[in-house]
């Protein structure tokens, strides 16, 4: 396996950058999903039926040699299911290459909402969490300068899901 010299210098190459990342997803959304769907001692079946989708397709959404790539939305429901939250944004490579380089068998298996809560209310009181929130977090993720008044807040203007 290269190390993390070796994986900065060959991304230096566009072509290799951008086939690397698709092998990523390629390989570690289908490793996931599996690892959560054991974790809970879910057959494909089970998840499927959880999912409102056929056994076949979870099969493939599994497969790690299945080429034809993933609708977020399908992604959405997968996680919906698992109780985890599903993160696509752009961002940097440096975050690609941190990933790869801490790669284990238990960074496929995250916590649910109720593990992470759980986890997160041990470690730091609901108090700092707020404070942190509402002041350090936005204004370090949207700069004072890019809140304006009709600016969604990251905590309070997005609309809630509602239960089908």
């Amino acid at each position: 396996m290269s190390t993390k010299s070796d994986l900065i210098e060959r991304l230096k190459d566009k072509e290799f950058r951008h086939a690397y990342l698709a092998a990523r997803i390629q390989k570690d959304i289908p490793f996931q999903i599996r690892a959560l769907r054991k974790k809970l001692g879910w057959s494909q079946k089970e998840l499927a039926e959880k999912a409102g989708m056929k056994q076949s397709r979870i099969s493939l959404l599994e497969n790690p040699n299945y080429e034809k790539g993933y609708q977020t939305e399908t992604l959405r429901r997968i996680a919906a299911v698992f109780d985890v939250a599903l993160i696509v944004r752009l961002g940097p490579f440096s975050e690609v290459v941190d990933w790869t380089e801490n790669l284990s068998p238990e960074s496929f298996t995250i916590p649910s909402f109720e593990e992470d809560f759980v986890l997160a209310t041990v470690k730091v009181s609901p108090q700092s969490l707020e404070h942190e929130a509402e002041s350090d977090w936005e204004a370090t993720i949207l700069g004072e300068e890019a809140r304006t008044d009709d600016a969604p807040s990251a905590l309070t203007d997005y609309p809630t899901a509602r239960a089908a």
